[in-house]
């Protein structure tokens, strides 16, 4: 295979992996501001210090396509908002919980927020398209979490790749303790 880069705006075909769409190159974990040496974001000072994050080189498979159907699946038509950070200028907190998180690793950030849901989540990539993709993918794992930590039982016909994602984070959380 060539490694030349191309620049063909064809969807073309859906890579699937054998676990359900969360690539095994992707990343996904937590991210904690609790102990932050920079101020927090005004948009996270109500919510929760720690946030689901999924790193990826490609945003290709069911846990990124799927990602806005489960967040409605969750929330309805709630307010979203979508912050790119490309620079680490607007959150330097979140960048520098993100850079510890992925081993000292610097890439672009898209924080997702949903205040009614109170739910933040934290895509990076060095793709902004990639980043957006990946933030959906997190907030929409945040938001089965959520359900989760509830008590609430989780219908995941139609979102097999998310319930993939759930078991990556409670992995990395588990791994984390």
């Amino acid at each position: 295979k060539g490694k030349g880069k191309g620049k063909g705006k064809g969807k073309g075909k859906e890579e699937s992996s054998e676990n359900g769409g969360v690539q095994g190159k992707d990343t996904f974990s937590w991210v904690n501001l609790a102990e932050a040496e920079e101020p927090l974001p005004e948009v996270l000072e109500t919510l929760l210090p720690e946030g689901i994050l999924v790193f990826t080189n490609r945003a290709v498979g069911p846990v990124y396509s799927k990602a806005e159907a489960a967040i409605e699946h969750f929330i309805g038509d709630a307010e979203i908002e979508y912050i790119d950070d490309p620079n680490w200028e607007q959150f330097p907190a979140v960048a520098s919980a993100v850079k510890g998180a992925l081993g000292g690793r610097e890439v672009g950030l898209c924080l997702a927020v949903c205040s009614a849901a109170g739910a933040w989540a934290v895509g990076a990539s060095g793709k902004a398209r990639n980043r957006t993709a990946a933030a959906k993918a997190a907030l929409a794992t945040t938001l089965a979490w959520q359900q989760i930590e509830i008590g609430q039982e989780i219908d995941y016909e139609g979102f097999p790749a998310l319930e993939k994602a759930v078991e990556e984070v409670r992995k990395a959380r588990e791994a984390a303790v």
